[in-house]
């Protein structure tokens, strides 16, 4: 995000990104020495490297240079994940980002000027990513989760105008209450105090600042309807994999000129799970519903309900855009990874203290 405020190169931007996740992935791997990563985590990454680049081969959707942010983004989350970073880090980036965006409002800003390329609902995924590692600092002390995040996040998001963001940040908002209302032993009373005062708040909010950008928002929405042009993608990337075998298993060539829409938006689907697809193959997409299933099953069983909230926010933003595979969002589903793999650690550490 820093690179689209600061108008720096999107090249630069993303070497810069690059670096800093290779170099994380170098650290714990110094620091924890090669034995202390996850084997699984390895071969998972190797998994995704071979899948892209079979999927390179055939349709020529991935660049070579590709495979760099798979590890790139893993770095960042074992990083994250693995040397107990303080929550109040996460938290003190999550409103730092917040705040200058409000800032920005309150002056008068245009969400279109905001960022130096890209489009403006770009402002909602970034904002929506850093609040969740807020909430995933905090997962696993199953503790209360302030409202204020999630309550500016949605101001941010009808600022925007981004139907995207605005569903993404309700779910948020409304699973963050479901949780302290129900999760949280002895909040029933004082969770819903909260809201009922934040929202009455919110409402004032609203309708005192954002009212011209609900105004704006409306009569999008009357001009655009339930339509988009992102089902027209979506539909036009879904009649190629129904082509044949191979686009089917491997993905179909994106920026080849035979779709239309396609064609327009250089390959981008503007939905993560397709370009997921389309970089990756379908053996790729399995292994993400796979382990969105084990990340479900190990959540309700260990009753860690944040994860499922972060969970749905997630997966709804990336619905509508690509911002994942590869993308920021990479991150996320790499700390799930671990999520998943932690447990393992502990039995492989147990057993190795009871050997000695």
């Amino acid at each position: 995000m820093g690179g689209h405020i600061l108008k720096i190169q999107s090249l630069v931007a993303n070497f810069g990104i690059a670096l800093v996740g290779l170099c994380a992935f170098s650290y714990s791997v110094l620091k924890k020495g090669i034995r202390g990563i996850n084997a699984y985590l390895i071969l998972i990454g190797a998994l995704y490297s071979v899948f892209m680049i079979l999927s390179l081969f055939y349709n020529g959707n991935a660049d070579y240079l590709d495979l760099l942010w798979i590890w790139a983004y893993m770095g960042i989350a074992i990083l994250t994940y693995e040397f107990e970073i303080s929550k109040r880090t996460y938290w003190n980036v999550a409103y730092f980002i917040i705040a200058l965006i409000c800032i920005y409002m309150v002056k008068g800003g245009t969400a279109a000027s905001l960022l130096s390329m890209g489009s403006q609902n770009n402002i909602s995924a970034y904002v929506i990513f850093f609040v969740i590692m807020g909430y995933l600092s905090i997962m696993k002390e199953k503790r209360a989760i302030k409202y204020y995040s999630s309550f500016l996040t949605l101001a941010i998001c009808l600022w925007t105008g981004s139907r995207a963001g605005i569903i993404s940040a309700s779910l948020l908002l409304v699973g963050t209450f479901l949780y302290n209302f129900l999760a949280i032993k002895g909040q029933k009373i004082k969770s819903l105090a909260k809201w009922c005062v934040l929202i009455c708040f919110a409402v004032w909010a609203v309708t005192h600042f954002l009212g011209k950008y609900l105004l704006g928002l409306t009569a999008k929405l009357n001009r655009y309807g339930s339509g988009s042009i992102r089902t027209e993608i979506w539909r036009e990337y879904i009649q190629g994999i129904e082509e044949n075998i191979g686009n089917f298993f491997l993905g179909a060539n994106t920026s080849n000129g035979t779709y239309r829409w396609l064609s327009f938006y250089n390959g981008n689907t503007h939905n993560s799970f397709l370009m997921l697809h389309a970089k990756f193959g379908l053996l790729a997409l399995g292994l993400l519903i796979f382990l969105i299933f084990l990340v479900v099953h190990k959540a309700i069983k260990e009753k860690n309900y944040i994860i499922i909230i972060i969970l749905l926010t997630a997966s709804a933003r990336m619905f509508y855009d690509w911002i994942a595979f590869p993308g920021l969002y990479d991150v996320l589903f790499w700390y799930m990874y671990l999520y998943i793999l932690s447990r393992q650690d502990y039995e492989d550490r147990r057993l190795e203290q009871l050997n000695e």
